[in-house]
């Protein structure tokens, strides 16, 4: 079993933000490999759908915590589904990255973003897999929560929705990495 948890931070205010953009292909991509219906989770704090990619049972994973707390919902879905953090793919903003940049990277260091710190600090490493979405970086530094937390642009809507398919694609590939 896999799970695919997409970081973001709920609420309408944080809708269509650069902070949430992995979460805005999370029901594109579940329709894409035919999964369940979201459900509502509260032993996960999270609405959770079910699915095949090939013979991998598949858990998608919308938390209903904040981004930083989004540990919460990884600790007790891995737990009692006893996933190891290897069958974890996280998939989140990445302001180290251009707008529309897509990086699948395997363990590493949480690069100052404070749901993926959480997550190595409160399951205990970095052994899980991420796919990395830029949303691009402001040109100083104390501009970041800003930046993140800001609408994005229609460009960068319509950006986003023409990646959905490689994000897909890096979807199959870390399964075809992982078994």
């Amino acid at each position: 079993m896999k799970l695919i948890i997409w970081l973001w931070n709920p609420g309408s205010e944080y809708a269509a933000t650069r902070h949430n953009i992995g979460f805005l292909v999370l029901d594109e991509l579940v329709h894409h490999f035919d999964g369940t219906n979201f459900l509502f989770n509260k032993k996960f704090s999270a609405e959770v759908a079910t699915g095949m990619i090939g013979k991998t049972q598949v858990l998608y994973v919308k938390p209903q915590t904040f981004m930083n707390k989004s540990w919460i919902s990884v600790k007790a879905l891995a737990s009692f589904y006893d996933i190891d953090s290897e069958d974890i793919l996280v998939i989140h903003d990445d302001i180290d990255h251009a707008f529309g940049a897509i990086k699948l990277k395997f363990r590493g260091s949480h690069g100052g973003h404070n749901g993926l710190r959480d997550i190595i600090e409160k399951i205990g490493g970095q052994k899980f897999r991420r796919v990395k979405l830029g949303v691009g970086r402001p040109a100083q530094k104390h501009l970041v929560s800003d930046y993140v937390l800001g609408k994005m642009k229609d460009d960068e809507m319509k950006h986003r929705s023409d990646n959905t398919p490689k994000i897909i694609d890096q979807v199959e590939q870390w399964l075809k990495n992982v078994g």
